[in-house]
């Protein structure tokens, strides 16, 4: 029988030659420990917060941080191709202004990323101060303020952004945003954004819309009315239309996205 001594001599030297390896699985170990944690209680952060937001009013902004908290439900497709079609023309080092930017989600973990210049103005003083507190940054200016009091100045930025607002807006109040969009681009600047097709138009989709587009044709009848140059990009998502229920995705209720890229012209 080997002595007690023999025992921890053997035991530290199969520490000692394993030790990497050791290590290695201790860590893996603990993070997926973490990890299925971080799933579980995110998933009942990301319930309680929607509840609290959306369970008692109709806000006019939504909070992305669901997408990070429940990623299974919140994080679609349709956001994906939205946010590229703005990252893909929004240059290293450039300058973008983000109209109605709500929760400030997008120009904290995104347009900040690429741009030197982040500039993000809403009304709502909840979204505003949601903003400054979760997504500041050195780069970015939270302006609380109408847009259309706001003067963004002359030909100051490289991309201008409206993510799902502009069906919050009355048509004549729509061409005001391009017309602020215009000015504030530089020449070759873009003017991007989308919104959800409502082909019913009989039914607004949430209370705070007060013109929504049936289809690709009639978004792109009021963006020709100011841009030249039109860029329009129908999707259909894995998502269904309204927020408040769990349901799959159907024929009659998929979340259709209308997504536009207006192109200022360069000389």
């Amino acid at each position: 029988m080997p002595e007690f001594r023999d025992v921890l001599t053997l035991a530290r030297s199969f520490i000692a030659s394993h030790r990497r390896q050791l290590h290695r699985w201790m860590l893996y170990s603990a993070a997926e420990s973490i990890w299925r944690f971080h799933r579980r209680s995110g998933k009942i952060a990301a319930a309680m917060l929607f509840k609290a937001q959306w369970g008692f009013d109709t806000p006019e902004w939504f909070d992305a941080r669901l997408s990070l908290l429940y990623p299974e439900k919140w994080f679609t497709d349709g956001s994906h191709v939205s946010r590229g079609s703005i990252i893909g023309v929004l240059p290293i080092g450039g300058s973008i202004l983000d109209l109605c930017g709500g929760d400030g989600f997008l120009p904290f973990y995104a347009y900040s990323r690429r741009a030197s210049q982040v500039v993000s103005v809403d009304y709502n003083k909840f979204a505003h101060d949601h903003a400054v507190k979760n997504h500041s940054k050195k780069n970015i200016k939270y302006l609380l303020a109408d847009i259309f009091s706001f003067d963004p100045g002359e030909a100051r930025f490289d991309v201008v952004a409206l993510r799902g607002a502009i069906e919050h807006f009355s048509e004549p109040d729509q061409l005001r945003i391009l017309d602020i969009a215009w000015r504030a681009l530089k020449p070759g600047g873009w003017f991007c954004g989308d919104t959800p097709a409502n082909p019913r138009k009989d039914t607004a989709l949430l209370v705070h819309h007060h013109h929504e587009f049936a289809g690709e044709g009639e978004l792109r009848h009021l963006l020709e009315r100011v841009f030249p140059d039109v860029q329009t990009t129908v999707f259909q998502s894995c998502e269904t239309v309204s927020y408040m229920r769990d349901e799959l995705p159907t024929p009659e209720n998929i979340r259709t996205t209308l997504i536009w890229r207006c192109r200022k012209p360069a000389v």
